[in-house]
């Protein structure tokens, strides 16, 4: 189920439709990617690669520095 169905089943449902307050679209952002401080351990690396995931979001690559800082 795509994003824009699923928002138009919610608003449509008898049970959740009046609960919500406001709807709206915002425009797509270019994304802002960012490395995290210290490289991954390799491990990690290849996890993520075999993902498909080549960069982190920078709130996810500073979440991710909070986290190893402790």
């Amino acid at each position: 189920m795509s994003v824009a169905a699923y928002i138009a089943a919610l608003l449509a449902s008898p049970v959740y439709g009046g609960q919500v307050t406001h709807h709206r679209v915002l425009p797509a952002e270019v994304a802002h990617t960012a490395p995290p401080r210290r490289p991954w351990p390799a491990a990690i690396t290849r996890t993520l690669e075999a993902l498909g995931i080549a960069d982190l979001y920078r709130h996810q690559a500073e979440a991710t520095d909070h986290i190893r800082a402790g």
